[in-house]
């Protein structure tokens, strides 16, 4: 393991595990059980809130959008990380489907169209998901 790659777990047996490169113990209340549901429930509701026909109407303030974007991408990181998932991978593709949802959206969603900012409202919630996680285990 390099010291390039912080989130990257050590093999099951190890004494501690890692997320996000922060150590957190074995004992933990929550387990990785519930952080894998939440996993499951944010990447669902991401994907319906990127890839459904219909947009999600007016926002209710200016930069609601962006928020939505960033808050779809930060919780599945989170969760993610929190489960012990290997770091590298949970951060990588979460980074990768940014841009790969908006292009999705301008190409094959007719009622939809793609925004670079969005992308980078996605790629924000990335980077706030991963410090967040290594936050709350660098906590326990």
């Amino acid at each position: 393991m390099s010291e390039a790659d912080p989130g990257d777990a050590p093999p099951p047996e190890a004494e501690e595990a890692t997320a996000g490169g922060a150590r957190a113990g074995r004992g933990d209340a929550r387990g990785s059980g519930f952080w894998l549901i939440a996993l499951a429930f944010g990447l669902a509701v991401q994907l319906v809130a990127l890839y459904s026909p219909r947009g999600g109407g007016q926002p209710p303030f200016p930069g609601a959008d962006k928020f939505v974007h960033a808050t779809i991408f930060a919780v599945p990181v989170i969760a993610g990380l929190l489960a012990r998932l290997r770091g590298s991978l949970v951060v990588g593709l979460a980074a990768a489907h940014a841009p790969v949802s908006e292009i999705v959206q301008a190409t094959l969603l007719p009622q939809r169209d793609g925004d670079v900012w969005d992308a980078a409202a996605d790629l924000t919630g990335v980077l706030v998901g991963w410090v967040v996680a290594r936050w709350l285990v660098s906590r326990r």
